[in-house]
């Protein structure tokens, strides 16, 4: 049987003019897919984000998710490579067959994997080239929120399974909201004035605490985070009180000292000494608002650490004989360092009891917190800041005069 396929084999290279050691001449794939991708960018993708597609916006929704795309690849770009690493990777056994080989020995294997590395390392450069490609033509403004857009977990939401059980769902409106707010782009229908009196935008939404959407979104997360705790922790609390001060002194001046002082979470062993309790209070800071805008995210991030730390943690260490842990983030669903910390061992203890892989929970986690994030997000622009007895009319509305697909 192998014989008669090589025969066959060696009919066909033949046939079509090839010798057996040469390789088959590439075919035009690209005037080929040339249609496929001009539907893609001309009906697809305006239908799916809701405003029309630049060249250089196509070639951003193309890169992976984690990388700040939708990974909608360009067929017309990505065919060639593809075709190339497969008859690279396909080489050994084409050659094997073609010297009509009956038995693959160690040989073929070691080739093909070699092959394989060769193609993963080509893949990886070409995809850096592309991210840099993609960060020279879009606009200066957009960069930073690739850049959030970049870090762990913040693209969770796009690469999750839309399970409405979960809460993993969002309607079209919501979807095309949430990617205004990744790549910057103006959202439709906006009131262009503020209940609270300013001129509205997403980053004043994000902040303004007309309504209390920025404490709601806080909440989520301090929520989220404490009944994971109750799965592996006993004594877990919202919002413990701390004791009361007795003369105590600290060393900073914005240290929590006030008698009813509170931190979000309490939770017994965490950290693995069952006798001792960790503290954890939760910060989400929005790296989009004008203070920030000169400072990378890292410091941003041990910025809004540094703050927690200098209000809670001598308190907590020196009157409370326990550990204190700062939980920050960004809006988009970035985390700071000691934040990733406390989550990956938080994962590490519920995958142990629950007899599931680490990389399953911790995946879990980021997309709960991913999704509590960006609700919180899409509810700060469209939900309506009215006063407790006064509902809003939303006919008394001024909309700005911005549809997003100019």
């Amino acid at each position: 049987m192998a014989a008669v396929s090589c025969a066959v084999f060696d009919d066909a290279c033949k046939g079509r003019g090839h010798s057996k050691s040469s390789k088959f001449a590439r075919p035009d794939l690209e005037e080929l897919l040339h249609p496929l991708e001009e539907a893609i960018a001309r009906d697809f993708l305006p239908a799916l984000i809701g405003r029309e597609v630049t060249d250089e916006v196509r070639e951003l929704l193309a890169l992976p998710a984690r990388l700040g795309g939708l990974d909608i690849s360009i067929p017309t770009r990505k065919s060639s490579n593809e075709y190339d690493a497969s008859t690279t990777v396909t080489q050994p056994l084409v050659a094997a067959i073609i010297n009509k080989e009956l038995n693959y020995d160690a040989r073929v294997e070691d080739e093909q994997k070699e092959a394989k590395s060769k193609v993963k390392q080509q893949r990886k450069a070409h995809r850096e080239q592309e991210v840099a490609d993609v960060r020279v033509k879009i606009p200066q403004e957009m960069k930073r929120n690739v850049d959030m857009a970049q870090e762990k977990g913040a693209s969770a939401w796009l690469t999750a399974i839309p399970r409405a059980d979960y809460d993993f769902a969002l309607h079209k409106g919501d979807f095309r909201d949430a990617l205004c707010i990744r790549y910057q782009w103006t959202p439709p229908r906006l009131p262009s004035q503020c209940a609270c009196g300013q001129g509205f935008s997403v980053s004043h939404a994000m902040d303004c605490p007309r309504g209390g959407f920025p404490s709601k979104r806080h909440n989520f997360i301090r929520d989220i985070t404490a009944n994971l705790m109750t799965e592996v922790c006993e004594g877990v609390a919202i919002e413990p009180p701390l004791q009361p001060l007795s003369g105590e002194r600290f060393s900073y001046a914005s240290a929590i000292i006030e008698d009813n002082a509170r931190s979000d979470i309490c939770a017994q062993g965490f950290w693995g000494n069952d006798s001792q309790r960790a503290f954890f209070d939760v910060r989400i800071c929005n790296p989009t608002a004008q203070s920030y805008r000169n400072s990378s995210l890292e410091a941003v991030y041990r910025s809004q650490e540094r703050g927690k730390r200098r209000q809670y943690e001598e308190r907590i260490r020196e009157v409370e004989m326990s550990s204190f842990t700062p939980l920050v983030f960004s809006i988009f669903g970035g985390m700071s360092k000691s934040t990733a910390v406390a989550y990956k061992h938080l994962a590490d203890l519920i995958s142990a009891k629950r007899g599931e892989s680490y990389g399953q929970v911790i995946s879990w986690i980021r997309i709960k917190i991913n999704f509590a994030l960006l609700k919180s997000s899409i509810n700060a622009i469209r939900g309506y800041r009215s006063r407790q007895g006064r509902p809003v009319r939303f006919d008394s509305f001024t909309l700005a005069n911005n549809d997003c697909r100019s």
